[in-house]
């Protein structure tokens, strides 16, 4: 299904991703029509320059996370022609035709770090949907870096990135993961803690692209400091073909407090 809907959004925006951009102001900003603008930016954090994929979007349009749901693509950064990772704050939950979607809105400063100089070229690929979606290709140059005001803003970028290895300052702990039911319509069980009440707590999944993880539901303990997410889950084609199980996969998991706090963690299941 989320092929199909990409396939989909691409078909809506018709010849549109073709559209010229337009070249940068005197801000760094290129707009691309008038749904959204984007820039490169670049602050001294500590000593290491940090650089952001910095988007502006209209009133309604979206962008997307590097697991855009069910409809979408992600927003890719390459240097030097050399892709690099990107930093993804943590989404929101969208619904977009009828269809669940991770991503931003507003105003968006995607974090990456890179070993280059100024005036290298940097290309990111990304899509914006409303009414219709619109995939773009935009062409920047790393600027200098700066520090002051843009490093806070930097900072509060890095802040919105899901801890990987911490538990985000709030004891935010993935206490055990185990995958129930049969192949083909297993269900993923997701026990979490944190050191606050859990009651606007999310969790997001990601892993084997044959294997679509739906929305999780989640179920308080222990006073609320502990909750059990259930998350359904269902096989592509390909996946249903393999015969393929949730067991001995290995899945990605974003746990959010729903208070700003996140982690990062890649489990096996057992």
């Amino acid at each position: 299904m989320k092929k199909l809907a990409v396939a989909m959004a691409v078909f809506f925006a018709g010849t549109m991703s073709a559209t010229p951009v337009g070249a940068q102001d005197a801000g760094g900003w290129v707009a691309h029509d008038s749904h959204v603008r984007t820039r490169i930016v670049a602050a001294d954090m500590n000593g290491q320059t940090v650089y952001g994929w910095e988007a502006e979007m209209a009133p309604g349009w979206k962008t997307y996370w590097r697991s855009p749901g069910e409809a979408g693509l992600p927003v890719t950064v390459a240097v030097n022609g050399n892709p690099v990772e990107a930093l993804y704050p943590l989404p929101h939950r969208f619904e977009l035709f009828g269809l669940v979607t991770y991503g931003y809105d507003g105003r968006l400063i995607l974090p990456f770090k890179a070993d280059a100089k100024v005036g290298d070229p940097v290309s990111v690929g990304f899509m914006v949907c409303k009414d219709i979606c619109i995939p773009y290709d935009g062409s920047y140059s790393l600027p200098a870096s700066e520090s002051g005001p843009a490093a806070i803003r930097m900072e509060a970028a890095l802040k919105a990135v899901p801890d990987r290895e911490g538990d985000a300052g709030v004891g935010l702990e993935v206490a055990k993961v185990q995958a129930t039911g049969q192949v083909g319509h297993e269900r993923l069980i997701v026990t979490v803690r944190g050191a606050d009440a859990l009651d606007a707590a999310d969790l997001l999944v990601e892993g084997d692209e044959a294997i679509q993880f739906g929305v999780a539901e989640r179920r308080l303990m222990e006073g609320g400091m502990a909750a059990r997410f259930v998350v359904p889950t269902a096989l592509t084609r390909a996946g249903e073909k393999a015969g393929l199980s949730l067991k001995g996969q290995t899945v990605r998991l974003t746990f959010t407090d729903g208070r700003g706090h996140a982690i990062d963690r890649s489990i096996a299941i057992p």
